[in-house]
């Protein structure tokens, strides 16, 4: 086992880590995918549609855990119900509408945790002290 900082951090276990790894890493990735699409490909056409939904729930519940459904399932069905309004003729106002609620969503989820800790580095920089830290897993 190598014990240089670069060693640490490509093996999950570096300051910057915080023992995440890609999820295509992870052992349960490619069991999950060895069954959902070859599922996928074996389903009758009327009930893809319904495959695709469990598999969807299964996936987002294994990484985002009950807590972290719950947004999923929000934007979720705000999205179909903009699909329909949209259907329904009511375009522009609604899909700007979605669009700006769902890149603020994926914004704050995906960015909010290294915008809490740039803005903690400038503090504490200016020596006023240090926020309390911050993480989303």
């Amino acid at each position: 086992m190598n014990s240089s900082p670069r060693a640490a951090h490509d093996e999950g276990r570096g300051p910057r880590s915080k023992n995440r790894r890609m999820i295509f890493l992870d052992t349960w990735f490619w069991i999950f995918a060895a069954i959902a699409v070859p599922g996928f490909w074996l389903c009758p056409k009327p009930l893809k549609l319904y495959w695709l939904l469990v598999a969807s729930g299964i996936f987002h519940f294994h990484f985002a855990g009950p807590a972290g459904m719950t947004p999923i399932i929000i934007l979720a069905l705000l999205t179909y119900g903009t699909g329909i309004a949209i259907a329904g003729g009511e375009l522009r106002r609604a899909f700007l509408a979605m669009c700006t609620l769902l890149i603020g969503a994926l914004a704050f989820y995906k960015y909010s945790e290294f915008g809490l800790a740039s803005v903690n580095g400038a503090v504490a920089a200016l020596g006023i002290g240090s926020l309390p830290e911050v993480t989303n897993g």
